[in-house]
């Protein structure tokens, strides 16, 4: 950790990583056409990469992901969608489950050995899933008193960031310190602007696995104006729709890439969407460039020299 910036392997890894969702969505297509054994090998490989973040780690986004894979997948190979009951069932054990999210945590950590572990059934089932349930308990969550402090700060103080905190943010996913160095990447981040710095000069300290959330870090960029992040990708996700919609490739392709960081960002952070889908364009565009090119040159006649 290099002052509040990742810096080693860990980026490299958080970097390529990004891209197993795409990698997935194209397995479940291809096993959806045509199960062959290959391709139900490569569903198999990308079950198992997500596997670790389902069973131990507990991330919403691999949740979301596996969730949607499966679904557009379905819709677009198949042109057919999940049954409303299933549908319905999985939005209400998943609105239970997403905000018990912070102790399923602490019960994977094992302190003693200082690293995640897979808990034990037993220990999942001494969880009181129904205490975070919103809907019933009127204690707040974690998220939601976190965003709320770091607004009050934010407007009290008025120390907004105008977008300083979102291009730190892409200072940290995009320019690797192995390459450019850990000096390099720190002197093109801005120093002082950070969201925990505030929440904590409100006097909360957040919890395990409790994030700052994407509405409350847009308030600390622009003030009511932040909201224009949301608008301008929900916008880019409509048309992307429409394009998929009609049966346009790119248009899927743009819209599978951008739901999954679309729907994560207001808990994330306002500029998520940028630092998740990159990765995942810049491949299937170095993908889409070299088939091409090896189609192009398959397809050119072989000059004849005869006499």
């Amino acid at each position: 950790n290099a002052g509040e910036l990742w810096t080693g392997r860990i980026t490299i890894i958080y970097f390529f990583q990004n891209v197993k969702m795409l990698s997935l969505f194209l397995s479940v297509c291809l096993v959806l056409k045509r199960p062959k054994s290959f391709y139900i090998g490569l569903f198999v490989a990308n079950f198992l990469i997500y596997f670790p973040s389902l069973t131990i780690y507990f991330r919403r986004r691999a949740f979301l992901e596996f969730f949607f894979a499966l679904a557009l997948a379905f819709f677009f190979v198949r042109n057919k969608t999940f049954p409303r009951f299933i549908v319905v069932s999985g939005v209400l054990v998943a609105s239970i489950g997403v905000f018990a999210i912070g102790s399923l945590r602490s019960v994977a950590y094992d302190k003693d050995l200082n690293r995640y572990t897979m808990p034990s059934f037993s220990e999942l089932t001494e969880i009181d899933f129904m205490a975070y349930a919103p809907f019933i308990s009127d204690v707040p969550s974690p998220e939601v008193r976190t965003g709320t402090v770091l607004v009050e700060v934010s407007n009290s103080e008025t120390e907004l960031s105008y977008g300083r905190q979102s291009w730190n943010r892409l200072v940290f996913q995009f320019i690797p310190a192995q390459i450019f160095g850990a000096a390099f990447k720190r002197s093109l981040s801005f120093e002082g602007v950070s969201p925990e710095r505030l929440i904590n000069k409100g006097g909360y300290q957040t919890g395990l696995g409790s994030t700052n959330t994407g509405i409350a870090e847009a308030f600390m960029e622009f003030s009511y104006l932040g909201c224009l992040f949301f608008g301008l990708f929900g916008w880019l996700m409509g048309l992307a729709w429409r394009y998929m919609s009609a049966g346009f490739v790119m248009g899927g392709a743009f819209y599978i890439i951008g739901i999954i960081p679309l729907t994560i960002s207001p808990t994330a952070y306002p500029i998520y969407p940028v630092a998740y889908a990159a990765p995942q364009f810049a491949l299937l565009f170095v993908v889409i460039f070299g088939y091409n090119l090896f189609r192009r040159k398959a397809t050119e006649p072989v000059p004849y020299y005869g006499t």
